[in-house]
């Protein structure tokens, strides 16, 4: 039987994120691209590095923003295992890309 528990943890910057995750690996993470100390991009370039470094596998991402600019879309998308979404953000779309994270 499958554990249906989650396990929610917060971060207040892409830094602190970057080390929540090597100390407390996540199955998926939520986070917007607008962030203090380390922006979205950056962090997923860290967790990248850190992740083929030790050979884990890509963490799933779901990077949220307000910049609804293909360019930053693409550039998103060109990272393993993420999804993209713009703000205002509603609830079942939101539930839709955990969904797919989990899934």
């Amino acid at each position: 039987m499958e554990n249906d528990a989650l396990d929610i943890r917060f971060a207040t910057n892409g830094q602190e994120a970057l080390e929540l995750q090597k100390a407390h690996p996540a199955d998926t993470i939520i986070a917007d691209l607008r962030m203090p100390v380390m922006d979205g991009f950056a962090l997923i370039e860290g967790l990248r590095q850190h992740e083929s470094a030790n050979h884990l596998p890509a963490v799933k991402i779901i990077l949220v923003t307000a910049d609804a600019h293909e360019e930053t879309a693409k550039k998103a998308l060109s990272y393993r295992n993420t999804q993209y979404l713009t703000k205002p953000i509603r609830k079942a779309q939101l539930m839709q890309a955990i969904q797919r994270s989990i899934s």
